[in-house]
């Protein structure tokens, strides 16, 4: 079961998901690349240190956060 701020973090990930990911995924699927807004948004969400130990900049969440976060982006 999540944490709350597990939870926090995943309700973040869905809102990005559905209004940022979502709105370009087609483009993305016909071969566009991504804007580097999107990636930096992502990495502000944590996304890209997810696991990552927290003595080492990153959020330190197990791997059942990963795959939901994973689940939500899909």
């Amino acid at each position: 079961m999540p944490t709350v701020s597990e939870s926090e973090l995943l309700q973040a990930i869905a809102v990005f998901a559905s209004r940022t990911v979502a709105t370009a995924a087609a483009d993305w699927s016909m071969g566009a690349e991504p804007d580097r807004e999107v990636m930096v948004r992502a990495a502000e969400l944590g996304l890209t240190s997810l696991q990552v130990p927290t003595d080492r900049g990153g959020l330190g969440l197990g791997y059942a956060v990963k795959v939901r976060a994973c689940e939500i982006l899909a």
